[in-house]
């Protein structure tokens, strides 16, 4: 069975983001601030796991028109869906042509930025890898099938 693995940059080690691109960490590129998910728990902002633009076969959002982002509170950890996590669609017209700054009134607990955090970091997807498992696609749908 066919899957990808993203092949990966340390953002440090670059110039500095200059347009929308996928990404783990960091801040997300303009993103309005009244669309950054907040904590349902604590009411946090919460961090930017992941911001993925559509880049198919490896990922396939259904089309351009949209940029996929991923939050958790770094405060709460919320593992269970809609516990401290978001998984929020954003059509590529409403986001911003820059990095979203942190707003200033906020508390910023665990939220990544220039003075927070640096062991978590930011890395860029600069392409993907198409790698087999070798697994028979027949013995793989059979591993996914719940009555089995």
């Amino acid at each position: 069975m066919k899957y990808f693995q993203p092949k990966l940059e340390l953002a440090a080690l670059k110039a500095p983001q200059r347009k929308l691109r996928s990404k783990f960490g960091g801040l997300p590129w303009g993103l309005p601030l009244k669309r950054w998910s907040r904590c349902q728990s604590c009411g946090r902002l919460m961090s930017l796991l992941g911001q993925l633009c559509h880049d198919p076969p490896a990922l396939d959002l259904g089309g351009s028109q949209h940029v996929l982002h991923l939050f958790q509170c770094q405060e709460c950890f919320g593992y269970a869906s809609g516990e401290g996590n978001d998984a929020v669609m954003i059509p590529v017209g409403e986001l911003g042509s820059k990095l979203t700054p942190l707003p200033e009134s906020e508390d910023l607990c665990g939220i990544l930025g220039s003075n927070l955090d640096r062991l978590v970091g930011e890395l860029w997807i600069k392409g993907w890898q198409e790698v087999d498992d070798g697994l028979d696609p027949i013995a793989a749908r059979d591993a996914f099938d719940q009555r089995k």
